[in-house]
């Protein structure tokens, strides 16, 4: 597998396989690090297994976004229409609406419902696409940086960084839908590119197609390809390829079409997190998000954002209420790693160093613009990942060629970080086997075993009528293959949403709304009930559940 590439003279940015090893750019000869490297392969490839068979073992967990996808593909299996799922009408709940998922793309449920068709269930299908997809990542990404010229050192100890991060191990306990698929095509998709880059027609309808395969694996795909495409083109034109103008053209119009597209058959369906009705322009984000756009690119690669969120926003322990104040105090060590980096890279790697650097700041342009714009994305690692995986090896291969005291104390925070990762994979594999593990395969978030053995005894019954349930998360709703449900996540809405977010009128014939306990004690679960105008306070039937309670009335 550790080879060094050599140049294709239509191809500068890509590499192929020599013939012999022969000296790399750094760290002595592609011989002389063939053993380590591959021992540092296998130990990354012993991290993926050991994270794949926890899971296989415990069974994997999901949000509730997550669970919406699911619940879609449950709706289209008994014959609804694509990406649609039925809700009840605010107007009268006994009438259900067809409602268009736009807000989530379909990729995160149709890659498990491939595995499902072959007779496993969802927590094993959940389990086979997180493994698969993982190392279908990590492969890519070792002929991504193969191919822009880095030794086999290098792009081993970049990839056993990558699977040692939190971000990495956290798709191993809670499948994050889209967010890991997107990891898996990132590296095929930018090679493809460089494969690609002249655009002639055959071509550019190639990168059509891409660009539509990231899109459905997770919306964000679409800035990813944008940013991607843009930077090649940024690039190209300060270059002396020939066909500038050709290939501007060709993609300009590519985009055109596909926006035309895109806006045709999704965004004039439903809402998405740019698209929302409620979302207002915030030029006061300039200052807040601007330098943490650039900075989350860097800190994605250890998931040092991810850490830090964990920690200074933790909903008991935490003593910030965004993690905005972090990335900004981290951007000028962010900023001083950058310029060495950036200067010693440039000087090794200058293809390589050219298209990274107008990828970061493209993307975070693009980022910046629709934080602006209101759009509900969140500021976080995980955002920016695929920055950071394009970002690490440059830097993984400048701290290699450090003066030693420095490679060790950057050793040292990576291993401080890994080491974190592993721990906290270990702590919710332990969370889960406390949570109820459905029938199908998953543990819950919110189910404890009782209050999950009640649902299956008592209320996952057939039921005559517009029998309604309320869930607290969109995967409880699984649970119920009979009944009509919605989800109320009062957990993650403030007092002030649920009074103004939900309102629901007319009656059903057996109305039951499960509920976290911890929300009774802390009046969310009160608003959750007025939201049903129609149905007396005072007419409730309380049924405590351990972690969940049970509120029920009949007509």
């Amino acid at each position: 597998m550790p080879t060094t590439g050599r140049r294709y003279d239509e191809i500068p940015i890509l590499g192929a396989m020599p013939s012999k090893p022969t000296v790399s750019r750094g760290h002595g000869s592609m011989l002389a690090t063939t053993p380590v490297a591959t021992a540092v392969y296998v130990l990354t490839g012993l991290i993926v297994l050991a994270y794949t068979i926890g899971i296989a073992i415990v069974g994997p967990s999901m949000y509730s976004d997550q669970g919406t996808g699911f619940l879609v593909l449950e709706a289209m299996k008994r014959g609804g229409p694509f990406n649609k799922m039925a809700v009840p009408d605010p107007a009268d709940i006994s009438r259900d609406l067809d409602f268009f998922v736009a807000w989530w793309s379909p990729g995160q449920y149709l890659v498990p419902a491939a595995f499902e068709a072959l007779g496993f269930n969802l927590g094993q299908a959940i389990t086979i696409t997180v493994a698969l997809c993982s190392a279908l990542g990590l492969v890519g990404l070792h002929f991504l940086y193969r191919g822009w010229d880095f030794p086999p050192l290098s792009i081993a100890v970049t990839l056993l960084v990558l699977a040692s991060t939190r971000l990495f191990s956290h798709q191993f306990t809670y499948y994050i839908g889209g967010e890991i698929i997107l990891f898996a095509l990132t590296p095929w998709f930018l090679l493809l590119l460089f494969r690609m880059r002249d655009f002639s027609l055959a071509k550019t309808a190639c990168v059509f197609v891409a660009v539509a395969v990231l899109t459905v694996a997770k919306l964000s795909g679409l800035v990813l390809a944008v940013a991607c495409v843009i930077a090649l083109e940024i690039v190209d034109m300060r270059s002396d390829r020939p066909g500038k103008v050709r290939r501007l053209v060709a993609t300009c119009v590519m985009f055109a079409v596909f926006g035309i597209a895109f806006k045709l058959l999704w965004l004039s369906r439903g809402e998405t997190p740019t698209t929302h009705a409620l979302a207002v322009f915030s030029p006061e984000r300039l200052l807040t998000h601007a330098i943490p756009s650039f900075v989350a690119g860097f800190t994605s690669i250890l998931s040092i954002g991810d850490f830090a969120t964990a920690t200074l926003m933790h909903p008991k322990y935490g003593v910030m209420p965004t993690n905005i104040p972090f990335y900004l105090t981290v951007a000028i060590p962010v900023a001083i790693l950058a310029y060495f980096v950036g200067r010693q890279i440039s000087r090794s790697h200058p293809d390589y160093f050219n298209f990274a650097a107008t990828l970061t700041v493209v993307f975070s342009l693009i980022m910046v613009t629709v934080f602006v714009r209101g759009g509900e994305v969140s500021l976080e690692d995980r955002h920016f990942r695929q920055i950071g995986l394009v970002l690490a090896i440059g830097v993984v291969h400048a701290v290699l060629g450090w003066r030693r005291p420095f490679m060790l104390a950057a050793g040292g925070l990576a291993l401080v970080l890994c080491a974190y990762s592993a721990t906290t994979y270990v702590v919710k594999l332990q969370r889960h086997i406390a949570n109820a593990k459905s029938s199908l395969g998953f543990r819950h978030m919110v189910l404890s075993p009782q209050a999950l053995d009640f649902i299956e005894k008592k209320l996952n019954t057939s039921a005559n009528g517009t029998s309604l349930i309320v869930v607290p998360s969109a995967e409880v709703g699984l649970e119920f293959s009979n009944r009509r449900i919605v989800e109320i996540p009062a957990r993650f809405r403030s007092h002030d949403d649920l009074r103004t977010r939900y309102s629901y009128r007319g009656r059903v014939d057996s109305l039951g709304v499960l509920v976290q306990t911890e929300d009774v004690e802390n009046g969310k679960a009160a608003l959750v009930l007025e939201a049903f105008k129609d149905y007396p306070l005072n007419g409730w039937t309380v049924t405590p559940l351990g972690n969940v309670t049970y509120y029920s009335q009949g007509r």
